[in-house]
């Protein structure tokens, strides 16, 4: 027992303290206690002062463990009790040596530690009152660092979310210092350089008295891979739906390309199919046609040879490839409009048939990042099942269709019409002529009015 003053100096110290801080009660006293007890770790001196501090002010005791350097430089665990002092002025110290208690509590915190890792879990401890965050070794790991690489805060948390999610992440973290009980929630982390991570946590509290949360645990689950594989298995029996309900590329086409990209977590996809020596996007999807209306038109323009763009490098090796940013993809010739939709990351995966790649699939979505090995798995599967699909359907692929409107509007642009008398005369409105003019482009895959005419004729849709 050591009995310390205001000013920090040692007034008193029993014959215990020798064994403990290696001093005799005569030479302890009046030296300051800072000197005597030194914990091996900063934050836990930190911690020591900050609890001496607060039992001097708020007449409270205050229980803390902290490793010290014993004889040898072997590492001691005490158990200090600090209590304020009721017969004089300062504040009354307990000293325990628990280190043999210690040894077997690291030897179970060493054990949790590996099972931590091993489940791909990690844990954390918040004390809302002191704003103190504490993570255990494998939740640093989650996010990408090595233990103790920083010191956690909520501010680096809401940093390394994901921009969607932060908003609901910060509703949630408020509630956590006034309930502090929820129902398990998920977000999603953002690491530069690696694929988006997808975390789980569970949270509990420990409340003070009048029902104050004094503390909040938590345990945080990867479950990447988990959403993973159950996006894989939708991906996988959407496309073999689609696949089995196909009636024609018109009207098969654009539902694979929904079905899969809202499968995985996409916004807009589009169907690039092999017309001479140049790529043509026969179909399209977008979550938001009205946002993307000119990344569409854009695409619906664009005819990229072998090794050109993202499609035609797909074409040219029969691999897939994640663009982690179209932003920053120089072979991205729609950059501009992409990102004004709002897309950022993609990926393309060819429709492979005896080691050919017989159409391509472009999938873009509005976040960044690299996508993980098994989503990649999971293309190059749909892929092959694709690829073998349109092997038997080649026909359909060369094949053009064109609605009666179309072919209204077609027949009257090839009489010489202009927009607006085509507008005119079938009585609907110049950007509804517009946009069927884009859809006979596509299907034809031209990028002008009069080419487009030529097509017609040559393939027998008009006279």
């Amino acid at each position: 027992m050591v009995t310390v003053d205001e000013s920090g100096l040692v007034i008193t110290a029993n014959s215990a303290i020798t064994p403990i801080c290696g001093v005799t009660p005569d030479l302890a006293i009046g030296r300051p206690f800072a000197e005597l007890l030194v914990p091996a770790e900063p934050a836990q001196a930190d911690e020591l002062r900050s609890l001496m501090s607060i039992s001097a002010s708020d007449d409270c005791a205050h229980r803390i463990e902290i490793a010290v350097d014993g004889p040898g430089d072997a590492e001691r665990w005490l158990e200090v009790l600090i209590t304020p002092s009721r017969e004089q002025a300062g504040t009354v110290v307990w000293l325990e040596d628990v280190t043999d208690r210690m040894s077997v509590a690291q030897r179970r915190i060493s054990l949790m530690a590996r099972a931590e890792e091993v489940a791909e879990i990690g844990s954390w401890e918040w004390v809302p009152g002191r704003s103190r965050l504490e993570w255990s070794d494998n939740l640093y790991r989650l996010f990408g660092l090595e233990p103790g690489a920083i010191t956690p805060t909520l501010d680096f948390v809401m940093e390394r979310a994901h921009p969607d999610d932060r908003d609901r992440l910060s509703r949630i973290i408020g509630f956590l210092g006034q309930e502090g009980h929820l129902a398990p929630f998920e977000y999603r982390i953002l690491d530069p350089g690696h694929p988006m991570r997808r975390l789980r946590s569970t949270v509990t509290a420990v409340a003070g008295s009048g029902g104050v949360v004094d503390s909040v645990f938590g345990a945080v689950e990867d479950v990447t891979d988990e959403v993973a594989d159950s996006q894989k298995i939708a991906s996988h029996i959407l496309t073999s739906e689609a696949l089995e309900d196909w009636g024609s590329l018109e009207s098969g086409a654009p539902r694979l390309l929904r079905d899969i990209a809202e499968s995985l977590g996409f916004h807009a996809a589009a169907l690039w199919v092999p017309r001479e020596d140049a790529l043509v996007a026969r179909a399209l999807w977008t979550a938001d046609p009205h946002a993307a209306r000119d990344f569409i038109v854009a695409t619906r323009r664009l005819r990229p040879r072998r090794d050109e763009g993202l499609a035609g490098k797909v074409w040219q090796t029969g691999a897939p490839i994640n663009v982690i940013d179209v932003a920053t993809y120089a072979a991205c010739a729609r950059r501009e409009t992409a990102v004004r939709a709002g897309l950022h990351g993609a990926v393309a995966f060819p429709a492979l048939h005896g080691g050919d790649a017989i159409a391509v699939v472009e999938l873009h979505c509005r976040d960044r990042g690299r996508l993980s090995r098994r989503l990649m798995q999971s293309l190059r599967a749909i892929g092959s099942e694709l690829g073998q699909f349109l092997a038997h359907h080649r026909a359909d692929l060369d094949s053009i269709e064109l609605t009666a409107r179309q072919l209204e509007v077609i027949t009257l642009a090839a009489h010489g019409c202009s927009g607006p008398e085509i507008a005119g005369r079938l009585y609907i409105s110049p950007s509804t002529v517009k946009s069927h003019l884009e859809n006979i482009y596509a299907k034809l895959g031209v990028s002008d009015r009069a080419t487009a005419v030529a097509e017609a004729i040559r393939h027998g849709l008009i006279e």
